[in-house]
């Protein structure tokens, strides 16, 4: 969900994950079953984020907040997923 309040807030808590530490996200198609998000999905996920100006993430828990370099942090956490799936 994206709320546009002037400064732009994404709340995320089912396939976009806040990862401990929030320094990074990760992406799963289920937790709960640890089943991991395919590399088409993700892509299309960063592509959506493109144009969405945005500059806090809010988790589904406490502690899963980030409130600085959301978008490098995105990014970062995208491109070594995608770079994680390739090794395969």
């Amino acid at each position: 969900m994206h709320i546009d309040d002037g400064v732009g807030i994404i709340l995320v808590g089912d396939i976009l994950q806040v990862a401990p530490g929030a320094d990074a996200v990760s992406f799963m198609w289920s937790y709960p079953n640890m089943l991991p998000l395919p590399a088409s999905a993700v892509i299309h996920i960063m592509r959506a984020l493109q144009d969405v100006r945005f500059d806090r993430l809010y988790g589904a828990f406490e502690g899963q907040d980030i409130k600085s370099n959301v978008r490098q942090i995105v990014v970062r956490s995208v491109q070594k997923y995608l770079a994680c799936l390739r090794k395969e």
